[in-house]
C-alpha cells in the first residue's frame, strides 16, 4: 500500500460480515493494496457463527474489528459510521473487492460539493446507466449506484439518520440511504470506471422474489412519506418494480409468479405490452422453449 495520505481526504472503510470467513481476506487485501492509503478498515463482525472476526484479526495493517449481535448490513454499517474517525465513509462487502486505484480515482474527483461518488462494477448492467448528473428523480427511476463503490461524507451520512435498519426494506436499505441523501441536497459524482469486483447474489429468482419485492413495495411506501412523493410517481414505481420481477422470472420460466407480477403491472400501469405478456405466461413451457431454442440457432 502506498501512502499518498498528506493532505488528502481521511477515509475509513466499513466492511459489514456475517459468516464471511472463506472470503473476508481477500476484501481486506483489496483495501491494503489501494495507492491511497485509508485511516482505518473497520469490521463489523454482525453475530458471524463462524470465526469471520478472527480471520479478519488477523489480517493485520489498518484492521479494527467490532463484534455485535446479529442486527443485519444496515445496522452494521451504522455501527461501523459510529466508530469511523474519517471525513468520509467507504463501504464495501466481505464478498466484494476494490480494483488498487479505486480510492485514489475517486477522491480525484471530488469537490467542496460533493456528497457521494461512486464507479462501476465488474459486473454492472445499471451502472452505466447513470445519468450524467444524478438527482432524485433519476434515481428514483433506477438505483444504477452499487454500495461497495460509494464514498459518503460522514456529515451527510449522519445529517440524514444513516442507514434505515427495518427488516422490511433489508437488501434495499442502500437505496433508501441514496434518495434520502438526494432529497436533503445531496451532490452525486459518478467516476466512469469499474473499480468494484462485485459478487452478485445466487441467482434464485424464485427464492429471491418474495423477500425482494416486498422490500422495494415497503421502500416505495417509506421514500413517499418521508420524500412526499406523489401517487402517480409511487404508482409507476411499482409497476416499474412489477415488470423488473416479471421480465426476470417469465425468462426464468417461473410462469406462476411472472403472471402474478404482471396482473400486478396491470393493476397500475394498464397497457398491450403488460397484457401480451401476462398472456404468454398462459403458454405451455414447451412452447416458450421452442421459440427461445430456434432464437438462439439464428443468433
Amino acid at each position: 500500500m502506498t501512502d499518498m495520505s498528506h493532505n488528502l481526504p481521511t477515509i475509513s472503510v466499513i466492511m459489514p460480515a456475517y459468516n464471511a470467513a472463506r472470503f473476508i481476506a481477500r476484501s481486506i487485501q483489496s483495501i491494503q493494496q489501494q495507492t491511497v492509503r485509508p485511516l482505518e478498515i473497520l469490521v463489523v463482525d454482525d453475530g458471524s457463527k463462524d470465526n469471520t472476526a478472527e480471520v479478519a484479526e488477523s489480517c493485520g495493517d489498518l484492521v479494527r474489528v467490532i463484534r455485535q449481535a446479529n442486527g443485519g448490513p444496515a445496522a452494521a454499517r451504522n455501527t461501523g459510521a459510529r466508530e469511523a474517525r474519517g471525513e468520509w465513509l467507504a463501504f464495501l462487502d466481505s464478498d466484494d473487492a476494490w480494483i488498487p486505484t479505486k480510492l485514489e480515482q475517486q477522491i480525484a474527483a471530488l469537490d467542496d460539493s460533493t456528497t457521494l461518488v461512486h464507479s462501476y462494477c465488474t459486473v454492472d448492467f445499471t451502472g452505466p446507466l447513470t445519468p450524467a448528473k444524478q438527482s432524485f428523480d433519476t434515481l428514483w427511476k433506477r438505483n444504477t449506484i452499487c454500495t461497495s463503490s460509494v464514498l459518503l461524507r460522514k456529515s451527510a451520512f449522519e445529517a440524514v439518520g444513516g442507514f434505515d435498519t427495518d427488516r422490511s426494506i433489508m437488501a434495499v436499505e442502500d437505496y433508501n440511504l441514496w434518495l434520502r441523501l438526494l432529497h436533503h441536497g445531496g451532490q452525486f459524482c459518478t467516476v466512469r470506471e469499474r473499480l468494484v469486483e462485485y459478487t452478485p447474489a445466487p441467482n434464485n429468482l424464485s427464492g429471491q422474489f418474495n423477500l425482494m419485492v416486498r422490500s422495494e413495495l415497503n421502500n416505495v411506501e417509506k421514500i413517499r412519506q418521508i420524500c412526499q412523493v406523489d401517487d402517480e410517481r409511487v404508482s409507476m414505481k411499482q409497476a416499474s418494480i412489477y415488470t423488473e420481477w416479471g421480465l426476470a422470472l417469465f425468462h426464468s420460466r417461473d410462469l406462476e409468479q411472472a403472471r402474478d407480477c404482471y396482473r400486478n403491472v396491470l393493476k397500475r400501469k394498464p397497457s398491450m405490452g403488460a397484457f401480451m405478456r401476462w398472456m404468454a405466461t398462459f403458454l405451455p413451457r414447451p412452447i416458450l422453449d421452442l421459440r427461445r431454442n430456434r432464437f438462439q440457432s439464428q443468433s
